[in-house]
């Protein structure tokens, strides 16, 4: 039995990876490149936030939640 057979006797959903091969590997290049930009600039805004939070409330639990 292959690879591909037990994970789909397992329930695994391929279509991901399915998706992804159709690609070329600088188009997959790309698109990861975009989604670490994104998740740098999601850490970057989070960075800025809780700095400012803390600048102007108390460092609490409360503080911290969105």
């Amino acid at each position: 039995m292959s690879a591909v057979e037990k994970a789909k006797c397992l329930g695994i959903d391929l279509s991901l990876v399915d998706e992804s091969l159709r690609r070329t590997p600088e188009q997959r290049a790309l698109e990861h490149q975009r989604a670490l930009e994104m998740a740098l600039q999601l850490e970057a805004a989070w960075q800025a936030r809780t700095n400012d939070d803390a600048r102007t409330e108390p460092a609490t639990a409360d503080a911290l939640r969105l």
